[in-house]
């Protein structure tokens, strides 16, 4: 019989999230990927019985923070589009809850990444290959929160996390608040590329 699975709550991911995401100085983006977290878990993407399925989940954790930071590029003009590649690295390799450099490596050999784990002192190999293991969650991460919330829940929850103190799961009024009033340019620009560029659910 398999292990019993296990779960990586909020706590175990939010110093690889939080940092990634720290743009407003009185914003809400913490509770916002805490939500995000919490709808993975509901979807089953944060629990593990092996230590690569924990390597995963983690890599998702910072989906979500990239998530945050390509929409903020769009809807706000904070960062730049694909940035979130500069906010990981060397840094999320290290003790439990942080990423054990053996098994990324393994991950990365199982996913047919040109990696050797022994190179792993090497940082930008480090940063390579967590930037491509990021890159094969992220469809998931994205298409996940997609499903649980739809188009526009989801830009409402992301658009909101600028201002102090939201609190989640939004209401139906703060939903459409957001998506029917007040249409600037930015606002449109950020709604067409989240509903034609970003990942979508299968």
């Amino acid at each position: 019989m398999g292990s019993e699975a296990e779960v990586l709550e909020w706590d175990d991911v939010k110093a690889a999230v939080e940092p990634m995401i720290a743009i407003w100085v009185e914003g809400s983006e913490s509770a916002w990927a805490k939500h995000a977290w919490e709808l993975l878990g509901a979807a089953g993407l944060t629990s593990y019985s092996t230590e690569i399925e924990r390597t995963r989940c983690l890599l998702r954790a910072v989906g979500v923070g990239r998530l945050y930071r390509e929409f903020s590029a769009r809807a706000f003009d904070e960062a730049s589009p694909g940035d979130w590649r500069d906010h990981v690295g060397g840094d999320l390799i290290g003790g439990y809850p942080l990423l054990d450099a053996f098994t990324l490596g393994q991950l990365a050999e199982r996913e047919g990444l040109e990696a050797d784990n022994t190179s792993f002192a090497d940082y930008s190999v480090v940063d390579e290959v967590l930037c491509d293991l990021v890159d094969l969650e992220y469809p998931q991460v994205v298409g996940t929160l997609y499903k649980a919330l739809g188009d526009a829940d989801l830009f409402a929850s992301l658009y909101l996390s600028r201002q102090e103190d939201v609190t989640y799961p939004l209401s139906d009024d703060q939903v459409g608040k957001v998506v029917n009033f007040d249409v600037t340019g930015d606002k449109m620009h950020a709604w067409q590329w989240f509903t034609e560029n970003s990942p979508r659910p299968a």
